[in-house]
């Protein structure tokens, strides 16, 4: 890219060939110069170079008619010829075609100390690509590569990745004790509901965040596209429901033996595994579930609905008015 720099009567330029007047027999030469039309577009939306004006062009043809015009002394010859014969000259040693040094496009530079970063690290890429200095993660490297850059996102204390590890390995175990519990605590559920909704769109901003940040490190092969992030991503999100869950029954004094098997189970160096967890809550659940049938009176739907004892209380008081009203119809009517 520094090669289609040069510096011209005050100004710098950049130089490029236009995109038809490209071989056509040569496919590499095509490939190339749309990459370097690229490069000149995004240049310009940033505003570091910018197309020259009707009054600029009209000078440098000027200037290049007086600079063919002139004589063909010694002195003449040791002198630059106009912009556009040093432009075409600027395409040769770059190594492009005849064929693509006969148009060319010119773009006066705005900010010099802009695109300095820029050429920067676009040497600092090609040494690099030169030196191979590139390592090829394997899949489990990536794998606790990205459970590391997304816990670091969310703030979560390295410490617990062992936690993590044990929540991923149990395979949604979890997730189903975690569905029985809440039908005993409802109040829990909505609660678990709304903090792993913000809790989504935290894991949805930092793996595009981690994405980014690994495709720009030219000397790491991130293999991202071929991991399963699903996985990382719903152990942290069972271990936030097992924390809200934790302080929910905490704050109510209920079930203190499961809160107290949780906090064990989220302790980094804790003996407690994953199926003690889940068969707590589901006997939770199965109780409250029982309690709910008792409560039934002979005939009612709610029992295949899984519904609790004050869920059916409530549908039978709108039932009963339902009935009043209906009854009241029709002795008006």
């Amino acid at each position: 890219m520094r090669k289609h720099f040069i510096y011209h009567d005050g100004a710098s330029y950049f130089i490029i060939p236009n995109l038809y007047s490209v071989a056509k027999d040569n496919k590499a030469e095509e490939r190339r110069a749309l990459a370097i039309n690229q490069l000149g577009g995004v240049l310009s939306e940033l505003d570091l170079v910018r197309t020259l004006s009707e009054s600029e062009l009209r000078r440098a043809r000027q200037a290049e008619d007086r600079e063919s015009r002139s004589t063909s002394s010694d002195q003449d010859k040791t002198r630059n010829h106009g912009l556009f014969s040093k432009g075409r000259r600027t395409l040769a040693i770059a190594g492009w075609s005849e064929d693509a040094q006969k148009y060319i496009e010119v773009f006066r530079l705005v900010q010099r100390e802009g695109l300095t970063p820029i050429l920067t690290v676009l040497s600092e890429a090609r040494i690099a690509k030169a030196e191979d200095v590139s390592h090829k993660l394997t899949h489990e490297e990536t794998r606790q590569a990205y459970i590391e850059h997304l816990s670091k996102g969310l703030d979560i204390d390295p410490a617990l990745r062992p936690v993590l590890e044990k929540i991923d390995a149990d395979e949604g175990g979890l997730s189903g004790g975690i569905v029985d519990f809440f039908q005993a605590e409802p109040a829990i559920e909505q609660h678990v509901s709304k903090e792993l909704l913000r809790l989504s769109k935290q894991i949805a901003i930092q793996d595009n965040v981690i994405t980014k940040e690994c495709v720009a490190n030219p000397k790491i092969t991130y293999l991202r596209s071929e991991l399963e992030v699903s996985r990382p991503q719903d152990a942290i999100r069972i271990f936030y429901a097992l924390k809200v869950i934790s302080d929910d029954l905490g704050r109510t004094s209920s079930h203190p033996e499961l809160r107290a098997k949780i906090d064990e189970f989220l302790s980094p160096a804790s003996p407690v595994t994953a199926q003690g967890i889940v068969e707590a809550m589901k006997t939770i659940g199965t109780c409250s579930r029982a309690s709910s049938e008792a409560f039934l009176k002979p005939g009612d739907r709610g029992a295949r609905r899984g519904l609790l004892p004050r869920d059916i209380a409530a549908q039978r008081a709108r039932r009963g008015r339902a009935r009043a009203v209906a009854s009241s119809r029709r002795a008006k009517v």
